[in-house]
C-alpha cells in the first residue's frame, strides 16, 4: 500500500519549535497516511471514523487520542467533524514531567493506547465532558496564539502549555476499568511503578508477582507495548534522569551515577556514551 507520508518540514516549519497547532474545521475524509511527528488529537465537533488497516473507531466531540509518529491512519465517513491536532516531536515527552509518569493514566493515553490501537485493540479511550473540553480548548487557544505570534520565550510558553495539556488530560482520564483490556491496565501500572522506583535494583520476580503476571507474559506484553525490554526501559529512565542532573546540578559524575541507581560509575559512563554519543562530562560541558 502506497501510504502518503507527511513531513515535519511541511507542518512544523519553525525548526526550533517542536510543537504546532493545526485545526481541521472541518476534517474531511482523508486517506491512510503517516508522518514523522506525533499528534495529540482533540475532537471538538461533529463525528467520523478514525481508521487504519487494523482499526476502525467512531469518534465524536470530546474524544481525545494520540497518534504516534509513523503510525498509519486516516479519517472517513465524516459529518461536520472538527478537530485540532497538537503536533509534537516524540522526544517532547522526555522533558521533565515530574510526577506525571507516576500515573498509570498518563501511560495509557500517551504510550499504550497508540501502540495497542496500531495492532487493532481498542481501549475505549479518553472522552471529555463539555466543561473539560472547554477548559482544554482554552489552553489550546493560548498555545496556538503563542506559536503564531513568535514572541520572546514562545518555545518555553508552548512547552509549558503542552505540559499543562498532558496534566489536564491525565486527570480527565476516567475510563471504567472494565472496558480497558486487563493486560493494558497492568502494563500501565508497571510503567508507573518503574518510573517511581527506577533507582532500585530491578527484580523481575517481584515485579511479576506484584502485578499478577508470569515473567514470560510480562516480558512479551511489555515489549509489545513499548518496543523495548523492561531492563532497557529502566536503563533509559536512569540515563534520562542522569542527563537532567548533569545539566542542572554540580554533583560529581560518581554522585550522579549513584543517585540514578548505578553502583559502578564506570559502567554508568559507558552506558551513557552508548545512549547519548557523549561521555557524561562532555554532555555536561555542552549544556
Amino acid at each position: 500500500m502506497n501510504d502518503k507520508r507527511l513531513s515535519r518540514n511541511e507542518f512544523m516549519p519553525e525548526r526550533d519549535m517542536p510543537f504546532n497547532v493545526i485545526r481541521r474545521a472541518p476534517q474531511t475524509a482523508y486517506p491512510l497516511h503517516c508522518h514523522d511527528f506525533s499528534e495529540l488529537v482533540i475532537v471538538y465537533g461533529g463525528e467520523g471514523i478514525h481508521f487504519s488497516e487494523f482499526y476502525s473507531h467512531r469518534i465524536k466531540s470530546g474524544d481525545v487520542f494520540v497518534v504516534n509518529a509513523s503510525s498509519i491512519h486516516g479519517y472517513k465517513e465524516t459529518k461536520a467533524l472538527h478537530l485540532v491536532n497538537i503536533l509534537f516531536l516524540p522526544g517532547s515527552l522526555s522533558a521533565p514531567l515530574f510526577d506525571l509518569p507516576l500515573k498509570p493514566a498518563f501511560h495509557m493515553l500517551f504510550t499504550l493506547e497508540p501502540e495497542y490501537r496500531d495492532s487493532g485493540v481498542d481501549s475505549g479511550g479518553l472522552h471529555l465532558n463539555d466543561k473539560q473540553l472547554a477548559e482544554v480548548m482554552a489552553l489550546v487557544d493560548k498555545m496556538e496564539n503563542e506559536i503564531r505570534e513568535q514572541q520572546v520565550g514562545c518555545r518555553t510558553f508552548a512547552a509549558g502549555c503542552f505540559m499543562q495539556l498532558a496534566v489536564m488530560l491525565t486527570r480527565c482520564y476516567d475510563v471504567p476499568r472494565h472496558v480497558i483490556p486487563e493486560k493494558m491496565m497492568k502494563i500501565s501500572e508497571i510503567l508507573a511503578y518503574l518510573n517511581r522506583y527506577y533507582r532500585s535494583e530491578l527484580n523481575m520476580s517481584d515485579l511479576c508477582s506484584g502485578h499478577g503476571m508470569s515473567e514470560s507474559t510480562l516480558t512479551r506484553s511489555f515489549k509489545q507495548a513499548t518496543g523495548v525490554t523492561v531492563y532497557s526501559y529502566c536503563l533509559k529512565l536512569r540515563l534520562r534522569h542522569a542527563s537532567m542532573l548533569l545539566k542542572n546540578t554540580d554533583l560529581s559524575i560518581s554522585e550522579i551515577a549513584v543517585a540514578v541507581g548505578f553502583e559502578d560509575s564506570n559502567y554508568f559512563s559507558r552506558a551513557f556514551k552508548r545512549s547519548y554519543g557523549l561521555t557524561p562530562r562532555e554532555h555536561r560541558a555542552l549544556s
